[in-house]
């Protein structure tokens, strides 16, 4: 998402802290997610077309952070956003089925709203100018999720 995030806002004027990263509080996980922001792979520079003379990452704050999920409004909705998503894809596909009438239509309805709020498909799944990167994460997404509108 966070290369995503790049490719939607990097034509921002104002480039440098445009974009923060709020993580759930995972120890183990901090200092991987900080070295990942500071110093991103090179391939990720394909994912998002970044200019030559332009730094990597430049929308975001160079130091995510991590917060306790239960303290943090903004992490909990995510977590909700995630949660439903992923209820959807494995309701849709057939792994796990509704627990009560008319939950995939509930469930669907939700993903598509979420879905027109984000910052669009054509900055997380580009149909252009496809990179291998692109087509990994493409291939990990879910069918029902990759597919929303």
């Amino acid at each position: 998402m966070m290369l995503a995030m790049q490719r939607r806002f990097m034509r921002e004027e104002k480039h440098k802290g445009n974009t923060v990263y709020i993580f759930d509080n995972e120890e183990r996980e901090q200092m991987r997610f900080a070295d990942l922001v500071q110093r991103p792979p090179e391939w990720s520079d394909a994912y998002y077309e970044r200019p030559r003379n332009a730094d990597p990452l430049d929308q975001v704050i160079d130091t995510p952070y991590f917060a306790d999920s239960t303290q943090v409004a903004l992490v909990q909705m995510a977590d909700t956003a995630a949660y439903l998503l992923r209820r959807y894809a494995e309701v849709e596909l057939g792994l796990d089925a509704p627990r009560y009438d008319g939950e995939l239509e509930r469930l669907r309805e939700w993903a598509t709203m979420l879905s027109a709020r984000s910052i669009g498909r054509a900055h997380i799944y580009p149909r252009a100018k496809r990179t291998d990167a692109h087509d990994l994460f493409f291939n990990l997404a879910p069918e029902p999720i990759r597919d929303l509108p």
